[in-house]
């Protein structure tokens, strides 16, 4: 670890390293305290065999068989064969209910559908009481697929005057909350996929009900960060539910990036009565989604968002300049608006210190740099074009130039070197700052409490712990977050 860095993980413990330090201190001194306390319990010794019981020969532990009993297994014969019934049940429950032409109201299906769901629901909690998950994660699947067929056999009974959409998000919010929370505690997997998987969908159903594109696309927005929330709080689950919830937050995630793009997609064909209506509604949508990203830049995905981040940033500032420039600056000159805009927002990038912080830089800066070489790539080529047939066909080149893109290919091309060589400056300078010793400097590096946290072996040494200040503490430091025994 170098300059309170950790050049493995990127924690930086420039602003908490004393902090961490001092609570080491406090859980090694609370340690002592307990050991203490522990080796002051007093030991009664057991009672000696009383005479008059003659005394049992001991026998070899090997020679003694230990049998260990093994848990049953929770998809027991009895089981499948409950689950097979339950489906059977099922499948007649909705040929009854949806095919008999003596049951056409809406109403009758919902009355026939609503008990045999709560009848599906109470049986998982049951059988999931009694440790037969696997029955009850079948029924309690069972039991999800027929609430969903009870609410929409229910939405035809609604008042014309209410919005559909609204009605399925409000009836998805009220019972998927519920059910997520229970299924947490009954520790029930299908629920907890369903019910978080059926949250982050509550807001793109209300976006439905907008006449307006913009509450669509804000739906959609607002569904992607959902999302984002609902991921962080399955990675938090593990504790309550007893394992990672790999599926459901694979699945989360996996939904989060549709959102995003969807919202993308649907932003370029915004109507409008001013033609660059699209492009500052591509910009804002790029801008929440790279906010979105920042804020979902942890794991599992952190690399990834963080890549989001720094790409949706470009683009969101480069839409933002074509819709404030595209009707007052002749189009040709769109060759170099559309690069100058896209590098100056990644030497932004570059400079942004606490956003490094926050997120992975060097995904960060990758995505950054995948949209400004996108944005770069046309006047490049025809820059390379041209300097191809300079070199190729001498003086005969110029009957063939396209004179009115020299000036912005020109520029463009000025913009890039410009930019590229001042990030380059940038990240230099922000090493040098992290790490002094690299550039020379011989001064000693501030919060030495941090870097003396915990020290890494040297090759003919044991690790040790050093305190703050002390001669031991130095470059040869680990870092506490990702070098952990």
């Amino acid at each position: 670890m170098r300059a309170n860095r950790c050049g493995r993980c990127g924690a930086d413990y420039a602003e908490l390293g004393t902090e961490l330090w001092e609570a080491s201190q406090r859980a090694a001194e609370a340690l002592g305290d307990r050991q203490a306390v522990l080796d002051r319990v007093p030991v009664i010794a057991r009672d000696a065999v009383p005479a008059s019981v003659p005394p049992v020969a001991s026998v070899p532990s090997d020679a003694v068989p230990r049998t260990t009993p093994e848990a049953a297994p929770s998809a027991t014969v009895q089981s499948v064969l409950a689950v097979a019934g339950a489906g059977l049940v099922a499948v007649a429950a909705v040929v009854f209910a949806f095919f008999n032409p003596d049951l056409a109201g809406s109403g009758v299906r919902a009355v026939i559908l609503a008990p045999i769901a709560a009848a599906f629901l109470g049986a998982a909690v049951v059988l999931v009481r009694r440790d037969l998950r696997f029955s009850a994660e079948a029924v309690g699947g069972l039991g999800l697929v027929f609430t969903a067929l009870t609410v929409a056999a229910s939405i035809p009974l609604l008042p014309a005057a209410v919005d559909p959409w609204v009605a399925i998000a409000i009836a998805t919010l009220a019972g998927a909350w519920p059910m997520a929370l229970l299924a947490v505690r009954l520790r029930l997997r299908v629920w907890v996929w369903s019910s978080l998987t059926a949250l982050a969908f509550v807001p793109l159903l209300l976006g439905f009900a907008s006449p307006e594109p913009a509450g669509v696309i804000a739906g959609t927005l607002t569904s992607a960060a959902a999302a984002a929330a609902l991921v962080a709080w399955a990675v938090r689950l593990r504790s309550r539910v007893g394992t990672v919830l790999t599926a459901e937050i694979v699945t989360l995630t996996v939904l989060q990036a549709a959102f995003a793009v969807v919202a993308l997609i649907q932003s370029v064909y915004v109507p409008g009565a001013v033609p660059t209506v699209p492009a500052f509604t591509v910009s804002a949508s790029a801008l929440v989604v790279a906010v979105i990203a920042v804020a979902s830049a942890r794991p599992p995905a952190g690399g990834f968002w963080s890549f989001v981040a720094g790409a949706s940033a470009v683009l969101s500032a480069v839409t933002a300049a074509v819709g404030v420039f595209a009707e007052r600056v002749p189009s040709v000159w769109l060759w170099a608006l559309v690069p100058s805009a896209a590098v100056a927002t990644l030497v932004a990038i570059g400079a942004a210190r606490p956003l490094h912080r926050r997120v992975r830089a060097p995904f960060l800066l990758g995505g950054a740099v995948t949209a400004v070489g996108t944005a770069a790539a046309p006047p490049t080529a025809i820059a390379l074009a041209a300097l191809i047939a300079v070199v190729s066909l001498g003086d005969r080149a110029r009957t063939i130039a396209v004179d009115p893109v020299e000036p912005p290919i020109a520029v463009a091309m000025a913009a890039l070197a410009l930019g590229l060589g001042v990030l380059t400056w940038t990240t230099r300078a922000t090493g040098e700052a992290r790490d002094p010793g690299r550039a020379g400097a011989g001064s000693p590096v501030p919060h030495q409490a941090v870097r003396s946290l915990r020290l890494s072996p040297p090759p003919s040494h044991h690790a040790r712990w050093a305190p703050p200040g002390s001669a031991t503490s130095g470059s040869g430091t680990a870092c506490s977050r990702c070098c952990s025994p």
